[in-house]
């Protein structure tokens, strides 16, 4: 079996699931197994991001983590900004390395 790395970005609430899945249970349920293939198919690693503020339609709008991130029970570290350059290259000789 080949190594494999799954990166899961946008786990804001007002993404993922999203609020026109927000009426519908059944939509909801959709969003959490979708969720759970992502993680489940990952071998090496998965990367699960969010972002407690983004640009949207050119206003800064600010979202709460999705549901979902409750449920994985693995710590989160916040930042008030993107990976830095030895992050991203560790990540990527780590994902070489497989």
């Amino acid at each position: 079996m080949s190594a494999r790395v799954v990166f899961v970005p946008g786990l804001e609430e007002e993404i993922f699931p999203g609020p026109y899945r927000q009426p519908y249970p059944g939509l909801i349920l959709e969003g959490a197994r979708l969720l759970y293939v992502s993680l489940s198919r990952a071998r090496a690693a998965c990367i699960l991001s969010f972002a407690g503020s983004r640009v949207v339609h050119g206003q800064v709008a600010h979202h709460a983590a999705s549901r979902f991130t409750n449920a994985l029970g693995g710590p989160f570290t916040q930042r008030n900004g993107g990976l830095t350059a030895p992050e991203v290259a560790a990540i990527v000789a780590d994902c070489a390395a497989l």
